[in-house]
């Protein structure tokens, strides 16, 4: 459980908050990097995703898991899970 936190509600509004909140901006390039949607350039109805990332998801590994692991879509480590579905180990990065 995490501690509670006396906020100043005057730091969730304006400027202060916009600045609190700066820190957690990431460029654009961090975005493609990380496989952000980009819009389209000529059709407003669509979306776009880096090739680098789309190249990147597609490269999964073909192995053979026991029906209680699972591989990690973003480092490819293979985890254990419970009967839910639900990882029983904590992941090491």
């Amino acid at each position: 459980m995490y501690p509670s936190v006396n906020i100043d509600p005057g730091l969730l509004k304006g400027p202060a908050f916009y600045k609190l909140m700066e820190r957690h901006v990431i460029s654009l390039k961090h975005q493609e990097m990380n496989g952000y949607p980009r819009p389209h350039p000529t059709n407003k109805t669509r979306a776009v995703i880096s090739s680098i990332e789309i190249d990147k998801l597609r490269s999964k590994p073909t192995v053979s898991l026991a029906s209680d692991e699972r591989i990690c879509d973003r480092c490819l480590a293979v985890y254990k899970v419970n009967s839910r579905g639900l990882a029983v180990e904590q992941l090491s990065i």
